[in-house]
């Protein structure tokens, strides 16, 4: 899970603007997990408390179909992910849901910050570049048949 205060760019925000977005899906969508991985945005975090939700500007809104296509587009195999705005005690937040899923994933071409044929994952409350151990335990970490894939491969 991760959380941000803000919505990121992305209509009219440049390749680089962009990139953090995609960066970040892709670092949560590569991480080893039991269960799906959330990006909230909307929240602050608060040590040692629960996060804070804050309330986003109703502008800025991004539209799932074109996140999709986005971030689509740009990976070497298709992320299965989520992306929704909605009301949270009464205020407005907006969630990234990304479902365990087979990995890997990467980008084909560079785009803003990010190198092609990179993994990126999460540690902790940092993003990084996997390892090639890492990069090799992902081939095993899902089995055939599970999460959004019936088949294999994906």
């Amino acid at each position: 899970m991760d959380y941000k205060a803000e919505r990121y760019a992305f209509a009219k925000a440049t390749a680089e603007q962009k990139s953090e977005l995609l960066k970040d899906i892709l670092a949560l969508a590569n991480t080893q997990r039991s269960g799906n991985a959330y990006l909230l945005m909307g929240f602050r975090e608060n040590p040692p408390h629960p996060a804070e939700v804050i309330d986003l500007p109703a502008d800025g809104a991004i539209d799932d179909s074109r996140l999709q296509q986005f971030v689509n587009e740009k990976l070497e195999t298709k992320l299965v992910f989520r992306y929704e705005e909605q009301l949270f005690d009464g205020k407005h937040i907006a969630v990234i849901t990304v479902p365990k899923q087979l990995r890997p994933f990467y980008l084909t071409k560079k785009f803003g910050n990010l190198e092609a044929n990179t993994v990126y994952v999460r540690r902790g409350s940092s993003t990084g570049i996997a390892t090639p151990r890492e990069i090799y335990r992902m081939g095993g970490a899902i089995s055939p048949g599970a999460g959004p894939c019936s088949t294999w491969p994906c």
